[in-house]
């Protein structure tokens, strides 16, 4: 089942109410849009989601597991995770930490349920000792995957590992909440080929169910107001990558600067929705316990399939469930990255993977996720199911009504 988003509440808040007003009038309902885009992610999510995922592994194997909580490697270091060495840290000394620290105390958490099993933090040497077979790397966001790639690399680098690795006596998991397609596909390049996994797609600005040109003004917006305002940071996020992704625990870097970059002027600089990447008590009662999505309508009307949008009470699960229709939809409005899919539905990745192997078992999509010649008779039979009623009122005729058809004939 789809829900509506508790997104848009941001902007009912007393910052949401000041940040909006930073806006010219014109732009504040594409402000308004990308904000309902943001997907919230609660602690009690975030925290439980990682537990299940790393528990899950845990009980798949019976070799301990050793867990890394990753954190942003300074460029031209070289960590040590031999006895004593400062990769062995979860955070890095002396640095302003944010989510990294609440990666390290989830991570800490679990490894307590489990210490004969799950081992934080262990040095090479503990490794051998208790024939760990594999390392998890866990992370809250795979945005751009640099921070995952140059903290994999400092493992990779040690030659012990490697020459296990190659004698395939150890592999990599990477565990993250959520993650870009370009991220994920930047860490799954990584030499030592890590297994992925992840619970959500992260949205992205290009990868939402809009009509193209919407998704260039909204780009543009961004860009326009985090160099009027000048503002620090990047205006579209780290290495431009737009994530719409927010943490109750704090906003990445990866989200464009106008919600979370002050300006560099230090008088009545830009305030922006979440100050230093943070929420304050008011804006974190807004996040939901569980993460929401739109309704299937308001996906429709915004993919710009309004035929389908007005007919969808009509035709769901006779025979075909909403969130087929929605993504028959979205593939016959030429949207096909799979994050914009699992956005628009509100699905976990491995839900949408399941949805995706289901349209293609029933010929409605290709692999290559495009609309099959059944696909689109489908959607072409949704959009005419119910059509307009036209309620017909008979011409005015005479007083008295008399049916032809039963009349004798008249004669004389």
């Amino acid at each position: 089942m789809l829900f509506e988003p508790q997104s848009d509440n941001l902007l009912l808040t007393a910052a949401g109410r000041a940040w909006l007003g930073r806006f010219a009038e014109g732009d504040r309902p594409m402000v308004r849009q990308l904000t309902e885009a943001l997907s919230l992610v609660s602690l009690q999510e975030f925290e439980r989601t990682l537990q299940l995922t790393i528990e899950k592994l845990a009980d798949d194997g019976s070799e301990p597991l050793a867990l890394y909580s990753a954190r942003e490697v300074p460029p031209n270091s070289d960590l040590s995770f031999r006895n004593g060495g400062n990769g062995l840290d979860s955070v890095a000394a002396g640095s302003d930490v944010g989510s990294e620290a609440r990666v390290a105390h989830v991570v800490r958490q679990i490894c307590r349920t489990q210490s004969n099993r799950l081992l934080r933090q262990p040095s090479i040497e503990n490794l051998l000792k208790r024939r760990v077979r594999q390392i998890v790397v866990v992370d809250d966001l795979i945005g751009s995957g640099g921070r995952i790639c140059a903290y994999l690399t400092q493992l990779w680098n040690d030659l012990t590992i490697k020459s296990w690795w190659s004698y395939k006596l150890i592999g990599f998991t990477v565990v993250a909440y959520a993650g870009t397609a370009e991220g994920i596909r930047r860490v799954r390049q990584h030499p030592c080929k890590p297994n992925v996994q992840i619970h959500r797609y992260c949205p992205t600005l290009d990868g939402l169910p809009w009509p193209r040109e919407q998704r260039r003004r909204a780009r543009q917006l961004c860009m326009d107001y985090a160099d009027g305002n000048s503002l620090k940071g990047w205006p579209l996020g780290f290495e431009s990558s737009a994530a719409l992704l927010v943490f109750e625990h704090g906003c990445p870097n990866n989200v464009p600067g106008i919600f979370w970059a002050n300006s560099k002027h230090s008088t009545n600089g830009w305030q922006p929705l979440f100050a230093g990447r943070a929420s304050t008590a008011e804006v974190a009662s807004v996040f939901p316990p569980e993460l929401t999505s739109r309704t299937p309508v308001s996906v429709l009307l915004t993919a710009g399939q309004p035929r389908v949008a007005g007919v969808l009470s009509e035709v769901v699960d006779r025979p075909l469930r909403s969130e087929i229709v929605v993504l028959l939809a979205l593939l016959g409005r030429g949207i096909r990255r799979v994050d914009a899919i699992a956005h628009a539905t509100g699905l976990e990745v491995k839900a949408c993977e399941a949805l995706l192997e289901t349209c293609v078992a029933a010929g409605f999509i290709s692999p290559r996720r495009r609309l099959t010649d059944v696909g689109a008779a489908e959607l072409a039979g949704i959009r005419g199911a119910a059509p307009p009623r036209i309620n017909r009122i008979l011409k005015l005729g005479e007083d008295s009504y008399y049916p032809r058809s039963l009349r004798g004939r008249i004669v004389g």
